[in-house]
């Protein structure tokens, strides 16, 4: 009975900490895509399917209690794609301020949500 009550803990605890990891190496890949753009990670629409590859990518490795809000964070970001899209992949600080404040406006809530997993993701990994 104790050898099987091992196994099971070792085999919980070996899932939970390569789940655990998983999350932070996407994170960290989403970091370094940062660091390392040449200027043309948000302002085309390759950089744009990358970055919301990347961000599926960390929604589907999130522990669960993070996953509805990782939704919330992927739908900013894939709506943030599309309003560049629609206006030539200009820098967001181009557009006309009616429509960042009305984007802002629009996604205000969810922003605020996918804030609180920026911070634990900072602080997780």
């Amino acid at each position: 009975m104790k050898s099987v009550i091992l196994i099971f803990l070792f085999s919980f605890l070996s899932f939970h900490f390569s789940f655990s990891q998983n999350h932070c190496d996407v994170w960290k890949k989403i970091n370094e895509w940062v660091i390392n753009d040449n200027g043309t990670n948000l302002t085309t629409k390759e950089g744009w399917d990358t970055r919301i590859k990347l961000t599926q990518e960390l929604v589907n490795s999130l522990p669960d209690n993070w996953k509805d809000v990782g939704i919330k964070y992927l739908s900013i970001v894939i709506a943030r794609a599309k309003l560049l899209s629609d206006n030539e992949y200009i820098s967001v600080m181009s557009l006309p301020f009616e429509v960042r404040s009305s984007f802002i406006s629009k996604h205000f809530t969810n922003q605020k949500e996918a804030n609180k997993l920026i911070a634990f993701l900072k602080n997780d990994c």
